[in-house]
């Protein structure tokens, strides 16, 4: 089912989906509905919230009946791409350190040990992150550079380090370089 999605949330409410995960487009895309309905509220209006990827509704269904409700979003969304839409005024970046290691913060081997993934678990589970942020136009390095001290005192872990360290920063570095590092930590398995 294409996006935006109507959902019903109850008697007096409607979610509004612009995706089914979490993306800058369909942040951009709730983030400008939202503002939008709270400069120009349909009759019976009571609420609207966003969340990462969706607008949550609500009104009184006394004063517009739910089927109307829906008919009123659906034209407004109905009325604009919502998706290339230009955010709200007065909006504000707020971008959020991570440290991994070191007296920052707890090392990204701890965090796996914790969540009970091995080392390499713990590469898998970040890969589809990384991909995400190449295709963003993000560099492999703004990732990678916090997962150098993951197989600390394991063998390979040095070139491991180098790989990434020296791979990582080359532009059109992608994901193949994690393959390589990980290669670096058993050489053997990589050469047969």
């Amino acid at each position: 089912m294409p996006f935006p999605q109507l959902l019903p949330l109850g008697l007096g409410g409607v979610l509004v989906r612009f995706g089914d995960t979490a993306s800058e487009t369909a942040n951009r895309a709730a983030l400008a509905f939202r503002a939008a309905l709270a400069a120009d509220p349909p009759p019976g209006m009571t609420e609207a919230a966003t969340t990462l990827a969706s607008v949550a509704v609500l009104f009184d269904p006394l004063a517009m009946p739910p089927a109307a409700m829906g008919d009123a979003l659906r034209r407004r969304l109905d009325a604009a791409d919502w998706f290339a839409a230009p955010l709200p005024e007065g909006r504000r970046l707020w971008r959020i350190p991570a440290a991994f290691g070191g007296a920052e913060g707890p090392g990204l081997a701890g965090i796996a040990e914790a969540a009970g993934m091995s080392p390499e678990d713990a590469v898998e589970a970040i890969r589809p992150h990384i991909a995400r942020h190449l295709a963003a136009g993000g560099r492999i390095h703004d990732v990678t550079r916090h997962m150098l001290g993951l197989f600390a005192g394991r063998p390979g872990a040095r070139g491991w380090r180098r790989c990434l360290s020296e791979g990582g920063t080359r532009p059109g570095a992608r994901l193949e370089l994690l393959d390589a590092a990980l290669a670096e930590l058993h050489p053997l398995r990589a050469a047969g």
